[in-house]
């Protein structure tokens, strides 16, 4: 969903285009952001030429602005981009080109007060409050749930009601309280949508009492043991952002992917004596909605040579050495599928 690096390279072909100074600043600078990070850049132009900007990229679903400090832009579009837009009088340009996206020349910037009021069109607090679904939502997809669950009880206490926001129920809360703004405030229709799109996903909140297989987690990802054990130790690993395709991955979500590859590769062979394993991201079965809303994760399932013996019950596996079968359905006992889970949790907790 999000493809803050798409805006980015939009930004600079804008900026050699119109001749416009436009300095790339924050997390995506200093080459720290993460999945859910805002882009942050100071443009230094005519209320026109920044119009053009905003809308060059896309129309967007939602334009506010900061209060504290007053003069920078809120700007989300469709694709979940957010950009922090600080309008200026001179960037600190430096060397040659429009596009600037070194660290020196930010420091002491001064903000263009008359362009910025220009462009603000809406400034009740409702609309202030409204940004803030966002705001908690991006915090909560991208692992930071505390800091998505204190934001969101922000909109409950402007809403003076009763019911708070908890980490546990958080899905659920926040899908009452959106019901429950848009209804006394409604909302602009695409704005809307992004946040009901944000909340539709059954993968980015998995209910707790599901989770009683998660094997292990990382950074971005979470690693559970599947229901279907067609082939012993088969596993699902679920990026724990909500992200449409493995094309929108971030370096840092690869990286992780790659460790968690390792990782889980090295405990089959080691628990169960894999010999090696098949893996699948396919998401075919989102595409049957009609309004699909994938959601990236990554199949593994452990190809045996040999037998494998659980709980004194012998899995083979007939299709060694082929494609892994799409009809084969789960022979595993309830009591045998926790043994598994037991002997991969274990080495993973304290063999690795």
């Amino acid at each position: 969903m999000l493809n803050q690096k798409n805006y980015i390279r939009y930004i600079a072909r804008f900026a050699a285009d119109n001749e416009v100074h436009i300095r790339l600043g924050g997390s995506f600078q200093k080459e720290t952001a993460s999945a859910y990070s805002d882009v942050d850049i100071s443009v230094a132009g005519d209320a026109e030429q920044v119009k053009q900007l905003i809308c060059g990229y896309g129309q967007p679903v939602f334009l506010s602005h900061t209060t504290n400090p007053m003069g920078i832009l809120i700007v989300i579009y469709a694709d979940g981009v957010q950009v922090d837009l600080e309008v200026v009088k001179d960037v600190g340009a430096a060397g040659t080109g429009y596009f600037h996206d070194d660290d020196t020349g930010a420091a002491g910037l001064v903000r263009n007060e008359t362009v910025f009021r220009e462009l603000v069109s809406r400034d009740d607090e409702p609309y202030q409050i409204s940004r803030l679904f966002y705001r908690s939502l991006t915090k909560y997809l991208s692992g930071k749930e505390d800091a998505g669950v204190s934001i969101a009880n922000e909109i409950v206490a402007f809403l003076k009601s009763d019911e708070e926001i908890v980490k546990e129920t958080y899905r659920d809360g926040m899908t009452n309280l959106l019901k429950r703004f848009s209804a006394e405030y409604p909302l602009e229709e695409e704005y809307e949508k992004l946040l009901w799109n944000m909340l539709a996903c059954d993968w980015c909140n998995i209910p707790e009492d599901e989770c009683g297989f998660q094997l292990v987690e990382s950074i971005c990802w979470k690693v559970f043991l599947a229901n279907e054990q067609d082939y012993v130790g088969r596993c699902v690993l679920v990026l724990r952002r909500h992200c449409e395709s493995l094309s929108a991955l971030t370096e840092e979500e690869w990286m992780d992917l790659h460790n968690m590859v390792k990782l889980i590769e090295g405990c089959v062979k080691a628990v169960f004596g894999a010999e090696l394993c098949n893996w699948s991201c396919l998401m075919n079965n989102f595409y049957k909605s009609s309004d699909p809303n994938p959601h990236v994760h990554v199949h593994v399932r452990p190809r045996y040579k040999a037998p494998v013996t659980i709980n004194g019950h012998v899995y083979v596996d007939a299709e060694f050495g082929h494609h892994y079968s799409l009809q084969r359905n789960s022979r595993v006992s309830e009591e045998d599928m926790q043994v598994i889970f037991r002997k991969m949790k274990q080495w993973l907790d304290c063999g690795r």
